[in-house]
């Protein structure tokens, strides 16, 4: 079972903002709920506690359904109130259930890279003024959603991403459970400590930046902060007066606006801002970095791959895995076997084809006497005769070789035809790390099964080897 997410336990940057822990009976509509405590949030491994839980089947299907692979999700809340401090209010949850309150958007085939820009985009001050003039009344339905102006992945250059990454993954990655978003992003090590003055400025940080973005000048940013800052105390607007009243109520000043102010004069006179005009816009196809296929830098490349070198010019041990780990190996492999395919393949030569590189004593059999010396030579024992059923593989679709599937699926990477059951690379490839054991054993394995038939193969295997190679589902 899984946590069924709510609007109200969710806020920008804030995956704990509220929990039912200390809720006996279901609250009335409306009721706000407490949040957790300072030491609770600063827990890495305090979760809240949901009102509903979810079978994660459920979850699973229900998100696949959608093409969404990803371990976490970005959402908004449905309801906007007079009184809350904000109109937009999103955030980046673990992949639990979601309420329809808690609307979900898929930025299907992007870097996560650009879906945290685009997190940064829907929780800044700028896209929450022009949401304000959207909005007429208590929901902010997904019609509405639609029309915001928001930034397009073509805006977040590399050194703009190098700017936002760091602060929006401090701000969001705070426990355990948002760990794979944080490794998405490229960052492996503990959750950031909550820190609520620290956060402060970092937020401010990001509003600067995102008005710069948008092309707004100090005074309209000054404009959206406190109309009566530009005008005067008599002018009859207002933009964010809850949040005002609420900052002065408890720090006795704006302090929103004097540090979102006091950020953009800062990134100003840096040149921050300057650095940000001529560098171009990156490739946004990338996926995001999942089941260990890791990508060699934080930019596909356009090189084509160098050509793969003999097996004959190679060291003894060339392709041996001295540590074979299943969840660490399978996504290489499969992605080195994409990469090799002419073309459209048929699913069940890919598969094959993984099977014999995962385990690469059963393809023995099937070699002349020159290409088992080469196999063995490169392998190692991996590749000796077995006695026995021994098995390293579990090919099924809640493993590895299921996650590395939907994960190149999802992003374009490999392109399936139902229909005609076939696989055939698609695009951006190469900026995944295959080089060594994974595209030396594909390309091998490959060849072999372009002379050797089928049939042939599969007699050789365990039953439940064969059945898995020749089922119709991916």
């Amino acid at each position: 079972m899984v946590p069924l997410y709510e609007s109200k336990m969710a806020h920008h940057f804030d995956h704990r903002f509220a929990t039912f822990e200390y809720e006996i009976a279901r609250p009335p509509p409306g009721k706000a709920l407490p949040g957790p405590s300072l030491a609770q949030k600063q827990d890495p491994n305090y979760s809240i506690s949901p009102w509903y839980w979810v079978p994660e089947p459920a979850v699973s299907t229900a998100l696949a359904g959608a093409g969404w692979y990803n371990p976490w999700l970005i959402g908004w809340r449905d309801i906007t109130k007079s009184d809350d401090v904000r109109t937009l209010i999103s955030g980046v949850i673990p992949a639990y259930a979601a309420g329809d309150t808690f609307l979900l958007l898929f930025p299907i085939g992007i870097d996560s890279s650009f879906s945290a820009g685009l997190l940064g985009n829907l929780s800044s001050l700028v896209c929450d003024y022009i949401a304000r003039q959207k909005v007429g009344g208590l929901h902010l339905k997904a019609h509405v959603f639609k029309q915001l102006p928001v930034l397009p992945p073509a805006t977040y250059t590399a050194p703009i991403l190098a700017f936002l990454i760091p602060r929006i993954l401090e701000l969001t990655y705070t426990a355990n459970d948002m760990r794979p978003w944080a490794e998405d992003l490229g960052y492996t090590g503990p959750p950031f400590v909550w820190d609520e003055d620290r956060r402060a400025h970092l937020r401010a940080e990001l509003d600067a930046a995102y008005a710069h973005l948008y092309g707004l000048t100090r005074d309209e940013l000054r404009y959206i902060l406190d109309p009566t800052d530009v005008y005067g105390p008599d002018f009859p607007s207002e933009t964010f007066r809850v949040l005002k009243e609420k900052e002065i109520r408890l720090f006795g000043e704006y302090r929103t606006a004097r540090l979102v102010l006091a950020a953009w004069d800062r990134f100003t006179a840096d040149g921050t801002f300057v650095g940000w005009a001529a560098a171009e816009a990156l490739p946004t196809h990338a996926p995001a970095t999942r089941n260990s296929i890791r990508q060699t830098d934080g930019i596909p490349s356009s090189t084509p791959p160098p050509a793969a070198p003999a097996p004959d010019t190679l060291p003894d041990g060339a392709w041996e895995r001295h540590d074979p780990d299943m969840r660490r190996d399978t996504g290489p492999l499969l992605a080195a076997l994409v990469k090799a395919l002419p073309g459209p393949t048929p699913i069940r030569t890919v598969r094959r084809a993984a099977l014999l590189a995962l385990e690469p004593h059963r393809l023995l059999p099937h070699l002349t006497a020159a290409e088992a010396a080469t196999w063995l030579r490169l392998i190692g024992a991996e590749a000796a005769p077995r006695t026995g059923n021994v098995a390293s593989f579990a090919p099924t679709a809640d493993t590895p070789w299921g996650e590395a599937v939907r994960l190149l699926l999802a992003n374009r990477h490999l392109i399936e035809d139902r229909h005609a059951g076939t696989w055939a690379p698609g695009t951006g490839l190469d900026r995944f790390e295959t080089a060594g054991w994974p595209d030396g054993r594909a390309r091998f394995v490959l060849n072999v099964l372009a002379r050797v038939r089928d049939t042939e193969i599969d007699a050789a295997l365990p039953d439940e080897r064969r059945e898995w190679v020749n089922v119709q589902a991916a």
